[in-house]
């Protein structure tokens, strides 16, 4: 069971139905982890996203890129999770997986993995994760709210 916080915001002057992204500050970046559709009236809306947050301190905001390319920030808010521990990167190089650990167990978490130039070659949200399909090399893991490397 993963407990979610629930972000909420209200708007008012909306003049347009322009989505909301819901942005996390993790792997030192802003990483969209969600969207939600704008109302577009001008009185008051009221909106709502289940965050799912990494283990430690979170930090989340809300941006919307206008008609003109022009993107809007809100103020940031941070809080501190109840995940107690961080997970630990474990590289299976005779079954080709990377698990992602706490305290001995699986744990899910988001994760990245990245080529050497840079390229997104696996996302998603599990415990378990196999690079049996990827040409050998060096990889950049992101996951929860750490940098890993793996060769």
């Amino acid at each position: 069971m993963y407990l979610y916080t629930v972000l909420t915001w209200s708007t008012t002057d909306e003049s347009g139905k322009l989505n909301y992204l819901v942005e996390q500050y993790k792997w030192n970046k802003w990483v969209v982890i969600g969207e939600v559709n704008g109302t577009g009236v001008p009185t008051l809306s009221n909106y709502t996203f289940n965050v799912l947050p990494h283990s430690g301190e979170n930090t989340i905001r809300v941006s919307q890129i206008e008609n003109t390319s022009k993107k809007r920030v809100s103020q940031s808010v941070s809080f501190t999770s109840g995940v107690a521990s961080e997970p630990k990167l474990n590289v299976s190089k005779a079954d080709k997986t990377i698990e992602f650990m706490i305290d001995g167990k699986a744990a899910k978490t988001k994760y990245e993995i990245f080529d050497a130039f840079g390229n997104i070659v696996k996302k998603g949200f599990n415990s378990k994760v196999s690079y049996a399909n990827l040409q050998p090399g060096v990889y950049h893991v992101n996951y929860d709210n750490k940098i890993g490397f793996y060769a």
